[in-house]
């Protein structure tokens, strides 16, 4: 939590005079902010401190960014900067006040800058060690969610980290490791070398009427234990995972002859982000990693109507439905019902099995989305479309169970 000290003027000006004293530019980045409005005076002086910082992780950016030959854009520098500067728990405010006029000086340790970074720095090799690690284990089987995302978080991380950082990368289990410094050019390589090492293998179709097929995964010689991939069924975009080393797709073409289907393999995991890794991803647009696998059914025919299932929303979804554009409303509405024993309300450790569940996306206005999970697909009930649910990362979900 950012401290924050107010000091009256008129009640202690030697004491302010002590303090602003004390803060030398040489220790601290400083901003100042006046007028007669104290917010805006506040919002004036954070805005100038950020412009301090930014003179040093600008310059030390650039000397990065000139060897990685990449270019970032002084108000993205600014926007990481003052993100960043959130985070510590040690910005200092004094506020003077005179004739009604404010002046506001806001002041942040140097040293504790350079910490924010090491600290930073430290999170990017966590997220190479858990990749690493994983990667080249011994066992018959591999999590590869988790090496291609921490991969991946390590690369964007590395985006708003001022300097460079080298890292010994394991070629294979036999041969030292080659250590480098450009990871901006080593991990999309490297992810990418994964994704098309990666092996979708149709064993049988276990279904006919709805044409399901199943899948054998593996990476070179070892069963996936765990990935997170998309695809196109005939009728839109649709989520599918690897569990165990198997997957399951279902498909609903037009007519039925053999297919080739496209899949995208998901690297970035989204919805597992915190505040700063979507952040990192925000200054990391320009980075495109090829992550499609192509693989060739065969009898992918059209399937039976589907029932709408906007038909068959049951009475309490629908009184959920009726507040959905007041928060409030739809939190107390949520409470009442489960009282009720009309639905349970949990997360995604408090149910076995996700199928027939609703999904309840909020934000600060309501509900923004109500999907229904079925068929291992999202179906937003509010638009009536099917959906991704990594269109709503970072967003506060809740699963809800209709019980009568």
């Amino acid at each position: 939590m950012t401290k924050k000290w107010l000091l009256l003027f008129f009640i202690f000006p030697l004491a302010i005079f002590s303090q602003v004293a004390k803060i030398s530019p040489q220790n601290y980045y400083i901003g100042y902010g006046h007028g007669q409005d104290l917010e805006k005076a506040r919002s004036d002086a954070y805005h100038s401190l950020t412009q301090q910082i930014q003179v040093f992780v600008t310059s030390a950016i650039n000397r990065r960014v000139t060897e990685d030959d990449k270019v970032l854009t002084e108000n993205t520098v600014l926007s990481t900067i003052t993100k960043s500067s959130l985070q510590l728990t040690d910005v200092a405010e004094i506020v003077e006040n005179e004739n009604n006029e404010y002046r506001v000086t806001k002041f942040i340790s140097k040293e504790n800058i350079s910490k924010m970074f090491d600290i930073r720095r430290k999170k990017i090799i966590e997220h190479l060690n858990i990749s690493e690690s994983e990667l080249f284990a011994t066992s018959n089987s591999i999590n590869l969610g988790v090496v291609l995302k921490n991969y991946y978080w390590a690369l964007i991380l590395s985006r708003i980290y001022p300097d460079t950082i080298s890292y010994p990368f394991q070629q294979d289990r036999n041969n030292a490791p080659q250590t480098s410094s450009q990871l901006a050019a080593t991990l999309p390589n490297r992810i990418e070398s994964i994704i098309n090492a990666v092996v979708f293998t149709p064993i049988n179709k276990i279904d006919d009427e709805y044409v399901v097929w199943k899948c054998r995964v593996d990476y070179q010689s070892r069963s996936v234990g765990n990935l997170n991939f998309s695809f196109f069924d005939g009728e839109g975009q649709t989520e599918g995972r690897v569990v165990n080393g198997e997957t399951k797709l279902s498909f609903y073409f037009k007519d039925n002859r053999e297919r080739e289907i496209d899949l995208k393999i998901d690297f970035k995991y989204e919805d597992e982000m915190d505040e700063l890794l979507h952040l990192a991803e925000g200054v990391s647009a320009d980075i495109k990693i090829p992550s499609n696998k192509n693989i060739v059914f065969s009898g992918l025919k059209l399937l039976p109507k589907r029932d709408k299932v906007k038909d068959s929303i049951p009475p309490v979804i629908s009184e959920l439905l009726k507040c959905r554009n007041d928060l409030q409303k739809t939190m107390q509405c949520l409470r009442d019902l489960a009282k009720q024993n009309k639905i349970i309300v949990g997360n995604d450790s408090t149910f076995i099995s996700k199928e027939r569940l609703y999904r309840l996306v909020l934000g600060e206005q309501g509900i923004i989305a109500f999907l229904q999970f079925k068929e291992k697909k999202y179906y937003d009930l509010m638009t009536q479309r099917y959906v991704l649910t990594k269109d709503y990362a970072g967003k506060r979900m809740t699963w809800i169970e209709v019980l009568k």
